[in-house]
């Protein structure tokens, strides 16, 4: 296994997305409803945003052969009536949230900066930038996803396709999406200088998401 990979994999699993405080109440069944609710409300902010975020980083690359990798991981995300921001809405809708609610939301101070951090790494003129920040992300996300399903099903009745086929699909997609992303960062991370800064936009984009994640919590945690 390539050193860049172990290394990113080290960072990811010591700070990984699961073992955040709303993460872990989501899987224990100690999350509202209404939690639930108002973080459907602040994902949907940056789930709509993410087929952009991959659309800027394919630009970017000057190699045909890495654009169409990425542009499979596009398409996934973006085609026909299945896109992922049209199935997350009919998650949003299975938790009683109405469309309009999310379309209109004004979204947190830390959904923001979680918009900003990934618009800046995609939008770098070092294409590796937006890979790693794209890879820190999706590479958790077949673990995350699995367990979100298993606590919407066990505590919150949720079960039905409609619903949950936004984590189902994501359970398939991002396993060949992040090892797309790795194998990129494998052949453009060719120094220790460029490996340095993968490490560190990763690192960087890890905590961004748990700020993102613990700002969720603040704002919608019913006081004690």
């Amino acid at each position: 296994m390539n050193g860049l990979r172990i290394r990113l994999e080290e960072l990811i699993q010591g700070r990984h997305l699961l073992e955040t405080s709303f993460y872990k109440r989501w899987t224990a069944g100690n999350v509202t409803r209404e939690e639930l609710q108002g973080y459907a409300k602040e994902y949907y902010q940056f789930e709509k945003e993410f087929p952009r975020f991959i659309s800027a980083v394919h630009s970017k690359c000057d190699d045909l052969q890495m654009r169409q990798m990425l542009l499979e991981n596009l398409i996934d995300e973006e085609r026909g009536e299945q896109n992922h921001p049209e199935l997350w809405m009919r998650f949003a809708e299975g938790l009683g949230v109405r469309r309009e609610e999310l379309q209109n939301h004004f979204h947190s101070d830390e959904t923001e900066h979680l918009l900003r951090s990934f618009r800046d790494a995609t939008s770098s003129a070092h294409v590796v930038d937006g890979l790693a920040a794209l890879y820190a992300y999706e590479r958790q996300q077949p673990e995350v996803v699995r367990q979100k399903i298993d606590g919407l099903k066990r505590y919150y009745g949720i079960s039905d396709e409609r619903s949950v086929d936004f984590f189902r699909v994501h359970q398939v997609a991002d396993v060949h999406h992040a090892e797309t992303e790795i194998s990129l960062l494998e052949r453009l991370c060719d120094d220790e200088e460029m490996k340095e800064r993968a490490v560190l936009v990763v690192q960087r984009t890890l905590d961004t998401l748990y700020d993102f994640l613990d700002g969720v919590e603040r704002r919608y945690r019913p006081a004690a």
